[in-house]
């Protein structure tokens, strides 16, 4: 997302976000499957993220102290809430 755009409860996919910003999950775009898969991971509705490091359009994102790979195509499934830019150094 564009740091000098972005504004706090701005809505975007989660590979739209940049290194750093910070974000709730709102809505996941897929099927039963796709939901599963993310709750296992530790991600659902509510979850709160940090962008850690972006692989193309694929992200590494923090939450609750794990870190989750997510791919393009699931990334672009997932619906977030921008909430901040964490200071640098910071994580989840």
């Amino acid at each position: 997302m564009n740091k000098a755009t972005a504004t706090e409860g701005d809505i975007c996919p989660l590979n739209e976000l940049s290194i750093g910003d910070f974000a709730r999950v709102i809505d996941v775009q897929g099927g039963r499957k796709m939901i599963r898969q993310l709750m296992g991971l530790g991600l659902k509705t509510g979850s709160e993220v940090m962008v850690l490091h972006r692989r193309g359009q694929g992200v590494v994102v923090g939450s609750g102290g794990n870190r989750i790979a997510i791919g393009e195509s699931v990334a672009s499934s997932v619906i977030m809430r921008f909430l901040c830019i964490a200071a640098s150094g910071e994580e989840t």
